[in-house]
């Protein structure tokens, strides 16, 4: 700890940060804030909660509703479309409601990285927003620098999450399938409030009795965290940061992400 008068107790720090006390007791488990006994009480440096709000907005960009249509749009036809049950790897579709979350999570995430890039490094990708019913293998089709396009030279895998996780997971059977595979995979983290599909709905004359009870559909917050290259994965585990997960994954926690400016340049120049 720098000196007293820059430290505070960590009970004091989710106030300080304006992020629930919680959250930041998991981005302690992650590594991503540094924390220290000093007698009865867990200190931190405000010079530390300041480097990591600042990382965060830097990392952080926010996504419109039409943005979250394009999504939504995405998540209907997908699960209409026979996704929802090859996805899973089941012979029962997944509750609609469940699946429509996940799915739009993971789009906006993809869209997120796509204007974190094009807004901080003035480059630009095409995702793929087609539904094919199968598991498409990689969520980066070009990468265009001024008016040269072309295909990734590396496989990217992009994984969307909660605003709070403290990890980055990837199916084991995702990992050793050569097919499905990424030499790279980013996290991001997306905001996305449990009642997004009433929000946006929130307008439709049919719920104008009740619009009043229903909060406004508001820009969505999402992280881009950081990368990780595929042969510096842990695992895999069945637990991480003391969490089960359904099956085994590889992982990498948050605060070991390559987030850097200068892990992003040496990332983009390899793409």
């Amino acid at each position: 700890m720098a000196s007293n008068l820059k430290a505070m107790r960590f009970s004091q720090a989710g106030a300080y940060l304006g992020v629930p006390q919680k959250a930041l007791e998991n981005f302690v488990k992650a590594g991503e804030i540094v924390r220290e006994k000093a007698g009865r009480y867990w200190m931190t440096d405000r010079a530390e909660l300041d480097r990591w709000k600042n990382d965060y907005t830097t990392r952080s960009v926010l996504l419109s509703e039409e943005e979250y249509r394009k999504c939504l749009d995405f998540a209907i036809r997908s699960y209409y479309g026979g996704f929802a049950m090859t996805n899973f790897g089941t012979r029962t579709q997944r509750d609609v409601g469940q699946f429509l979350f996940n799915s739009v999570q993971g789009k906006l995430g993809e869209i997120g990285l796509r204007k974190f890039l094009n807004e901080k490094f003035k480059i630009k990708i095409t995702l793929d927003f087609d539904v094919r019913g199968v598991v498409v293998g990689q969520d980066i089709s070009e990468v265009q620098r001024g008016r040269i396009v072309n295909p990734p030279k590396m496989r990217v895998g992009i994984k969307s999450t909660k605003e709070r996780n403290m990890f980055l997971a990837v199916p084991q059977s995702e990992v050793e399938q050569p097919e499905r595979s990424s030499d790279i995979y980013i996290l991001v983290r997306v905001a996305l409030p449990s009642d997004h599909f009433l929000r946006f709905a929130r307008t439709f004359e049919p719920l104008s009795n009740i619009r009043t009870s229903i909060p406004e559909f508001e820009p969505i917050r999402a992280e881009v965290a950081g990368f990780v290259y595929k042969e510096d994965l842990q695992g895999p585990a069945q637990q991480v940061l003391g969490q089960d997960l359904a099956k085994p994954n590889y992982f990498c926690h948050s605060g070991a992400l390559k987030k850097s400016d200068s892990d992003w340049k040496s990332l983009i120049e390899q793409l």
